[in-house]
C-alpha cells in the first residue's frame, strides 16, 4: 500500500504542454506514474515507497524521467471502398477507418467535395484521385485513392 506523504519541498514550473517536476529539497529518487482515469501523474518516493503528490496534469497524461505532460493524439486518415473501378456512372461507397478524427473532409477530384464521415459519391467516366483530410485539435491528415470509371461500351450485333 502507498501512503502520501510531504516531507521534501519541490516546485513546479507549468509549460504549455509539459510539466517539469524539479526537486528542490532534498535528493530523493521520485518516479512518476500515469493515472490516466482522473488525469493526473502521481509522484512517488521510491526509497519509501510512498506517494509524494498527485499533479494533475490534463487529458491522456504521460510520464517520462523528471517531465511530465499530455500525449498530443493526432488523427490517422485511412478508409476504404466498395469497388475502385466499372462503368460510368460509377457509384462508390467510401467507409471512413480513420482513427481519433473529429473532422472530415472527401475531396473527389472532379470539383465535388463531402464533410460526411461515409459519403457516397457517382463518377462519371475518368480517372479520379479521391482525398480524404481527417482533423482533431492536434493536426490533420490525409490520403489519396485512385478511382477509375470507364466508359460503357455498346456492341451492336
Amino acid at each position: 500500500m502507498i501512503k502520501k506523504q510531504k516531507s521534501c519541498s519541490m516546485a513546479f514550473v507549468s509549460a504549455t504542454i509539459i510539466l517539469m517536476l524539479v526537486s528542490t529539497a532534498c535528493a530523493t529518487p521520485f518516479a512518476y506514474i500515469t493515472n490516466a482515469m482522473d488525469n493526473t501523474v502521481s509522484v512517488i518516493d521510491t526509497t519509501t515507497n510512498t506517494a509524494y503528490d498527485n499533479v494533475t496534469v490534463g487529458t491522456n497524461p504521460i510520464a517520462f524521467g523528471q517531465f511530465i505532460g499530455t500525449l498530443l493524439v493526432f488523427s490517422v486518415t485511412n478508409f476504404s471502398t466498395n469497388v475502385t473501378s466499372g462503368y460510368a456512372p460509377l457509384t462508390v461507397q467510401f467507409t471512413d477507418l480513420s482513427t481519433n478524427a473529429i473532422v472530415w473532409n472527401w475531396d473527389f477530384g472532379d470539383e465535388a467535395n463531402s464533410i460526411q464521415q461515409n459519403p457516397t459519391h457517382t463518377f462519371a467516366a475518368g480517372n479520379y484521385t479521391v482525398n480524404e483530410t481527417v482533423s482533431n485539435t492536434n493536426g490533420i491528415n490525409s490520403m489519396i485513392y485512385q478511382i477509375s470509371a470507364q466508359h460503357t461500351t455498346l456492341t451492336i450485333i
